[in-house]
């Protein structure tokens, strides 16, 4: 059964003028698309961020009684990317540049701003603590910079060439697309349509500020 994420991606595909061409299914997982942007093909995996029942539960509740317990699901972008496909590296594997294609089907839409994609492919966000020796001083915290648990390093995920938030914009479906630095195969971003797609971390960006 085709999810609300695919069907947005081929009404994407179709508006930006993409040959899109679903991908058969095999015995084990498979990318879902093939897509030919300006003579390049490229293979796309969509997958869909989503409320857990637990989540839904707690909602309904403070939807019911106007409270709830919160609860934190954590950063979802980074699980997905965890679970990548073995035919996403095969096709990465042959030369085949790829994209993790990502829409949020939450009701608050949060799951994928700017800020916890950065921290789901480069990190959680951490401040340094700065002592002066030998000064009464209060501490300060330093400039935010990444810290551990990354998605992406130059030996995990690799066979992801980039990252895309899909999205709406001004009326319209947008994807807004993060390049994997440490890609086995980059993406040439100029092969994508400018006007319905915002690149928000080039290839080999190893500067990344937030």
């Amino acid at each position: 059964m085709e999810t609300e994420s695919e069907r947005l991606f081929r009404q994407f595909c179709d508006e930006s003028g993409l040959v899109c061409v679903p991908i058969p299914c095999a015995s084990h997982r498979t990318p879902d698309y093939s897509v030919t942007c300006s003579g390049t093909r490229v293979v796309c995996e969509v997958k869909q961020l989503q409320q857990s029942q637990r989540e839904k539960a707690a909602l309904q509740e403070a939807f019911s009684t106007g409270s709830a317990a919160a609860y934190f699901p954590g950063n979802r972008l980074r699980q997905k990317l965890k679970k990548i496909s073995p035919q996403l590296k095969a096709e990465a594997g042959c030369g085949t540049p790829t994209i993790l294609v990502v829409y949020d089907n939450g009701p608050f839409g949060t799951d994928l701003d700017h800020e916890t994609v950065l921290q789901a492919m480069f990190g959680d966000i951490g401040y340094p603590i700065q002592f002066v020796e030998g000064s009464a001083s209060k501490p300060v915290a330093g400039e935010p910079r990444f810290g551990g648990n990354r998605g992406l390093t130059p030996v995990h995920n690799t066979s992801v060439s980039a990252l895309a938030a899909l999205e709406r914009h001004d009326g319209r479906l947008r994807l807004r697309v993060y390049h994997n630095p440490f890609a086995a195969v980059p993406l040439n971003p100029d092969i994508l349509p400018a006007d319905a797609v915002v690149q928000r971390v080039l290839p080999g960006d190893a500067s990344v500020s937030l």
